[in-house]
């Protein structure tokens, strides 16, 4: 029966991070790509069906949990929903852009309300392939994506380290 020394747990912890990372990496990469691939769409007007935000704040204990206080943090859920129409066919879409996600802080909120124009309109940027799906922000906040691609090369360069100093485990 094989032993399990500390040198063979880390190599498999190691590659477990390596893979983790080239996952999240890779991941990264795809939606930069369609991120790209959005801007560069046809653009059609589109008419402002909803434009909702729904405010929602979450209260997180403070310190160890023995005192009774709580921090409260807000977030927006955007729910848009707009409509278009591509060589005669019409559309009814949700979708804001790849990241569909909340927003963190009311300066997201404004900038995704600077998108509609005082008379309620906006562009749509369809699939050409498919023009059921489209996007009215291609030009997301790009920073939690960074942060993801940042902490995936460093899980990768963790993980080979990791396995190349027990490479004989």
């Amino acid at each position: 029966m094989a032993k399990i020394t500390g040198e063979k747990i880390l190599k498999i912890v190691g590659l477990i991070l390596f893979w983790l990372g080239m996952v999240g990496f890779i991941y990264t990469v795809k939606l930069g790509i369609e991120t790209r691939a959005q801007s560069n769409w046809p653009t059609v007007e589109g008419s402002v069906i909803k434009a909702e935000f729904e405010k929602v704040i979450t209260r997180q204990a403070i310190g160890d949990g023995s005192t009774s206080e709580t921090r409260e943090e807000a977030h927006w859920l955007p729910h848009f929903e707009y409509a278009y129409e591509v060589n005669g066919q019409k559309y009814i879409a949700t979708r804001i852009s790849t990241f569909d996600s909340t927003c963190d802080n009311e300066r997201e909120v404004m900038d995704l309300r600077r998108l509609i124009s005082r008379n309620q309109t906006i562009v749509v940027y369809y699939d050409p392939e498919n023009p059921a799906f489209s996007v009215i922000n291609p030009f997301p906040d790009l920073i939690d994506n960074w942060i993801l691609l940042i902490s995936s090369v460093a899980l990768i360069f963790v993980g080979l380290a990791m396995t190349w100093v027990c490479r004989n485990a």
